[in-house]
């Protein structure tokens, strides 16, 4: 587990606390013209909660030019914040804004990173990342967003019904 310097940041650093982490935005775009999920969500002032309790599972780095890849596991993650969406599940149109909690429950995630060494100007190594990927595979997740359809209560409890049910392919984005 993170200690209790790591979860509340180092502000020495300018490293903001973890616990919660803040998330200023987040567009995610599943449209495509085979894709059976034509959404596109944006969420704005979030939070990412359960991230300390996180575990590393596994680590791998090469030095010589830098890389690394690890994978941590963490029994549930909360994700929530305002959103808004546009799209399509299947033949299904779906629109709204309001208040959103993706939780992700025994969540395994890969993260992948590769950088460049450069001398500092104190003429210490320091590493710039140049990419970072994140891949999370949990073991299932449920959705919760409010005010779907402009408030319509029926059709807004009938979608986030029928995305808990199709969790997985509503998550990942599937093609048909």
């Amino acid at each position: 587990n993170l200690t209790y310097a790591n979860i509340s940041g180092i502000p020495a650093l300018g490293i903001p606390p973890i616990e919660p982490m803040k998330i200023k935005s987040v567009v995610v775009n599943t449209a495509g013209a085979t894709s059976a999920f034509n959404l596109v969500s944006s969420f704005t002032d979030s939070e990412i909660h359960g991230l300390s309790t996180s575990k590393l599972i596994r680590t791998a780095a090469k030095f010589k030019k830098f890389a690394m890849k690890s994978d941590a596991y963490t029994k549930r993650m909360d994700f929530v914040g305002q959103y808004t969406m546009n799209g399509q599940i299947l033949v299904l149109p779906i629109k709204g804004e309001g208040f959103a909690n993706v939780s992700m429950n025994e969540l395994t995630t890969r993260h992948e990173l590769q950088g460049e060494y450069y001398k500092g100007d104190d003429q210490n190594t320091y590493v710039n990342i140049t990419m970072y990927k994140i891949k999370f595979k949990p073991k299932w997740v449920t959705f919760r967003f409010d005010n779907l359809f402009n408030g319509d209560k029926l059709l807004g409890e009938t979608m986030n019904k029928f995305m808990n049910d199709n969790w997985e392919p509503v998550f990942n984005g599937e093609k048909e």
